[in-house]
């Protein structure tokens, strides 16, 4: 055989090459193997050349539904004058901005007081929520909308409703004692706290626990880790706040303040929540 000729191994060797019918599955690019969940994860490099960012996906759909939720509020407050504004002056319109916003706001609490208030607590729980999460250390990309979505529910289907009951429950039990005088008033914030505020407290631990799929031993342990603490926190924060309650607001609109309140408690609330969770989980307890 000439030096220009070809061995037997070689030619074997091509006709295997040529012969082979295509990639093997072994060869197979990376991308086309890759399971369909790995392309929603952060950086995930896409087949096309485009890249997934989860974290900008979800700080632009937090910032979108913040946005809306904003817009659609000042939009209804401004315009609440709109059918009988005709021909006022820009002064005319914003200075009666606040007291038409009231008129509004007590007309709809007269005609429908427990989904007034429903409403306003679940607002009021969403907004705390997002709150106790920035406190947390949690930008637009880290906020959990399910957790945020749970607490609002938690005070739209019960903070709402049944603190409308407790405070005409409290007005008639305080009424019935006699309790009528302006120096009766520390005894009815220690009644509300040591009765309505540590229930409350522990149907909210419940409510969350539940929501979450958590189980039930589970959320008796939180229940008992943070009574106490919660009951020591909320003296704190409402016996100040309960001397305007019981000393100066009318009943109907006592949930109203309470709620303004609430803001800074429903805070305290879901991040012990959040935090009696997180350090379960990481006791290794479900």
């Amino acid at each position: 055989m000439g030096a220009g000729g070809t061995s037997g191994a070689e030619r074997s060797a091509r006709k295997g090459a040529r012969g082979g019918g295509g990639v093997t599955p072994a060869t197979q690019p990376a991308s086309s193997q890759a399971p369909m969940r790995e392309l929603f994860t952060p950086g995930f490099e896409a087949p096309l050349g485009g890249q997934v960012d989860t974290r900008t996906l979800n700080a632009a759909l937090n910032f979108a539904g913040l946005a809306v939720v904003v817009l659609a509020v000042v939009v209804k407050l401004l315009t609440v004058d709109a059918e009988i504004s005709r021909g006022w002056t820009w002064f005319e319109i914003v200075s009666r901005l606040p007291s038409d916003n009231w008129s509004d706001y007590t007309s709809f609490l007269t005609a429908s007081p427990v989904l007034t208030k429903a409403i306003t607590s679940g607002t009021v729980y969403a907004l705390g929520d997002i709150l106790a999460q920035s406190t947390e250390g949690k930008g637009l990309a880290d906020l959990d909308r399910v957790r945020t979505v749970r607490s609002s529910l938690c005070g739209f289907t019960l903070h709402g409703p049944l603190s409308h009951l407790w405070y005409i429950f409290a007005e008639r039990l305080f009424d019935l004692l006699h309790w009528g005088a302006w120096y009766f008033v520390p005894l009815k914030i220690l009644t509300d706290q040591l009765t309505w505020g540590a229930l409350w407290n522990a149907l909210y631990i419940a409510a969350i626990g539940l929501t979450s799929g958590r189980a039930l031993p589970t959320i008796q342990g939180e229940i008992k880790e943070t009574v106490f603490p919660l009951i020591r926190d909320g003296l704190k924060l409402w016996c100040p706040a309960h001397m305007i309650t019981y000393g100066v607001v009318p009943i109907e609109n006592r949930l109203l303040w309470v709620d303004l309140v609430e803001i800074l408690w429903v805070v305290i609330l879901s991040t012990t929540a959040s935090a009696s969770k997180q350090a379960r989980e990481s006791n290794g307890v479900a």
